[in-house]
């Protein structure tokens, strides 16, 4: 770090061809963006330029490649350096903080060259390669997790989840679920058949399919943790903020400078039924084969009405309540209840508190200067100037961005935005 409290970076990289390995410094531009709520692993580009005989044998090995051993590995070091030296230019190296291995799965050129009419004076050209985590990616183009459960909570799958990644990865994986047993849906089921379209989508299935938590949650395959192992599985239930690591920005250098409020995005209750405590509900039951039956449709005045289901997950339940009139299209609700009609509904005035009383908003935030590795999705953040001792944003999406500190150089500076859920402080 130079003595003016910026951070400075080098990404060093390594291109795995089949005969030669080709080693730099030299990137323009490196980011990672991780948003939970669209994609289950993040996404990870890397801008550079490259020799044109480099850009044609990658071309050629994507348009050949069959299986995930035919794609060219892509070694990435992250690094921290002092750039404080006398003369300006040259700098050392303090920590590396991340090492990653990815896999090339795309090329794209950021420079009109047509390759096919020779090389000409043409000796680099500016690319973006698309980079993958191997691990990552096997788990999106394999279905091993097929299991069954039988008289067992939905946590039960989670964990069981964990140990067939434990045991498939070795030390690849660490996993850290946020939760208090006061939120845990602690409905058994007779039976929990897990099977996803792809093993990278079972968690999300599982929450799905058999609803992990009385509260909304989010699972992710995260490998921008900043853990000795290389991929941290999350699973984070949104009503326990309470828990989240504490990280308070004012105590770190620079970083206060650099942040900035980007917008700020109310919670909109489209039809204001949350808030006016009139909802229509359309009842559906499913059972883990995903086969459903729709049961009636309620007018509620209220969430409390009673309404009963025999025990179990059956595929064929039957209810007892009153019918009343089948509400209007644009007002219909769906209430998934594969455990219990009166945990369903339980459920919906749980998530309706929470957007009613918990949450203030969705902020965006820039931070311009801090060292890599400060948001994370296990943390909560005082960003408030004004209350700082108020610890309410947690972040749900983060995008971190490496990019050049000067034209000439391989000196990157980085900057971070994020979307982070505000909290009622009073609330948590």
């Amino acid at each position: 770090m130079s003595n003016d409290s910026t951070f400075y970076y080098t990404i060093e990289y390594t291109l795995k061809l089949k005969k030669i390995d080709i080693k730099s410094e030299d990137v323009y531009m490196f980011y990672n963006i991780r948003v939970p709520y669209l994609k289950m692993a993040p996404v990870t580009f890397i801008t550079l330029p490259l020799e044109v005989l480099t850009v044609t044998y990658i071309k050629e090995a994507l348009e050949k490649t069959t299986s995930i051993s035919d794609f060219i590995p892509f070694e990435v070091n992250i690094n921290l350096i002092d750039k404080s030296s006398p003369d300006g230019r040259s700098y050392k190296k303090i920590k590396t903080l991340l090492n990653k291995h990815y896999l090339i799965t795309h090329i794209s050129l950021l420079e009109k060259v047509d390759l096919s009419k020779g090389l000409g004076n043409v000796l680099s050209v500016t690319c973006r390669l698309l980079l993958v985590n191997p691990t990552l990616y096997s788990l999106s183009t394999s279905n091993l997790f097929n299991k069954i459960y039988r008289n067992m909570h939905p946590i039960d799958a989670l964990n069981g989840f964990k140990r067939f990644l434990e045991k498939k990865f070795d030390d690849t994986f660490i996993s850290k679920f946020i939760y208090t047993d006061k939120y845990l849906n602690k409905f058994k089921y007779r039976e929990m058949l897990i099977r996803a379209e792809h093993d990278l989508l079972v968690p999300k299935q599982i929450d799905t399919m058999f609803k992990l938590y009385k509260y909304p949650c989010y699972s992710f395959f995260d490998d921008f943790a900043m853990t000795k192992q290389d991929i941290k599985l999350i699973n984070i239930c949104l009503g326990t903020p309470h828990i989240l690591n504490k990280f308070n920005i004012y105590e770190e250098p620079g970083i206060i400078f650099g942040l900035r409020q980007i917008r700020s995005i109310p919670l909109v209750d489209r039809n204001n039924s949350l808030r006016s405590g009139t909802v229509n509900f359309k009842i559906v039951a499913r059972d883990a084969n995903d086969h459903e039956k729709i049961i009636e449709s309620i007018t509620a005045k209220n969430t409390s009405i009673p309404v009963t289901q025999a025990s179990g997950n059956k595929k064929d339940p039957t209810l007892t309540s009153k019918t009343k009139e089948i509400p209007t299209q644009h007002n219909i609700y769906q209430l998934f209840a594969p455990d219990s009609l009166d945990n369903a509904f339980f459920r919906f005035d749980m998530g309706s508190a929470f957007f009613k009383e918990q949450l203030l908003g969705i902020f965006e935030y820039e931070c311009n200067n801090n060292i890599f590795g400060t948001l994370q999705f296990d943390t909560i953040y005082n960003l408030d100037s004004i209350n700082k001792s108020d610890y309410v944003f947690a972040p749900i999406s983060i995008c971190n961005i490496f990019f050049k500190d000067e034209i000439k150089g391989v000196v990157l500076k980085h900057s971070a935005r994020a979307l982070f859920l505000k909290y009622n402080s009073e609330k948590i």
